[in-house]
């Protein structure tokens, strides 16, 4: 059952309320989510549009850029899935990262001609957006095991809302390495804390990490950072279409300064990977 079918304890908002409700009271609401490229498209928008009016900030992963409402042959892709989520998401602004041009396959599917993937973060228009960016999470741009699908990864955008930086990840993915460290991880992690160590303020970063929780490259970004999965004893990130051996690649971590109201994964259909659900107080 997805957020927003139901209530449980605080989370409980009435859809008519939107943002502004939301803020004030005092709290702010961000959804954290790989999209899987819209292969459950169906099930994705109606989850989106059920929790649009209580939430103000999305964080999408893994998402495609094409202007024709089609799906791929084989995955089943969706190639305007942006689009599409601007349709919904009419009180957000979008910012956009993309992945590189090169990043032509979603898994094995060659992508239509001039299709780009990468990332969004959709944001309420009362939320106060200063400025706005993404950057690569390695230095070169081939490396053993990442080809195919696995070039959409590797990119992380930003946004700066008042005292808040929020960070929208998804991790690199090699094959055949099971999530484990390697040495691309390692400077992955190296580039994102680099980054972190320049921001002050308050620091959000969510998204598909591709890292286990023991991950010595994982332990490298957290640093002080609060890592909600754990802290919350969170079982899984991933959905039942997963068949995989790993059931955590997905985390938020919070600088120590952020007061989280309330954290939960959320049991949903719409995609490989579940909705992360975090109330920060502001």
């Amino acid at each position: 059952m997805c957020l927003g079918d139901h209530g449980f304890g605080e989370w409980k908002i009435p859809n008519f309320a939107g943002s502004l409700w939301v803020l004030r009271l005092g709290y702010m609401r961000l959804e954290v989510l790989n999209l899987a490229c819209g292969q459950k498209f169906d099930n994705l928008t109606k989850h989106i549009k059920t929790v649009a009016p209580s939430t103000d900030i999305f964080c999408f992963q893994e998402l495609l850029f094409g202007s024709k409402p089609e799906f791929t042959p084989i995955r089943k892709a969706r190639v305007n899935l942006f689009e599409e989520l601007e349709h919904i998401l009419v009180d957000c602004n979008p910012y956009i990262y993309k992945a590189p041009e090169s990043a032509r396959y979603f898994y094995h599917e060659l992508l239509p001609e001039g299709v780009q993937g990468g990332l969004a973060i959709f944001a309420k228009k009362t939320v106060q957006v200063g400025s706005d960016g993404g950057f690569r999470c390695y230095k070169w741009d081939n490396f053993p095991r990442f080809d195919f699908g696995a070039k959409l990864t590797g990119n992380c955008q930003w946004i700066e809302a008042g005292e808040y930086t929020i960070m929208n990840l998804h991790g690199i993915y090699q094959r055949d390495t099971n999530k484990a460290d390697t040495p691309e991880r390692m400077v992955q992690a190296i580039i994102l804390k680099d980054f972190m160590n320049e921001h002050t303020g308050k620091l959000i970063i969510g998204g598909d990490f591709n890292l286990l929780p023991e991950n010595e490259s994982l332990k490298l970004i957290e640093g002080d950072m609060v890592n909600l999965v754990n802290k919350y004893k969170v079982e899984t990130t991933r959905s039942s279409d997963y068949a995989g051996a790993h059931n955590k690649a997905d985390y938020i971590l919070v600088s120590p300064d952020v007061k989280v109201k309330d954290f939960a994964v959320v049991d949903c259909d719409v995609s490989d990977h579940l909705p992360m659900v975090l109330d920060i107080s502001i």
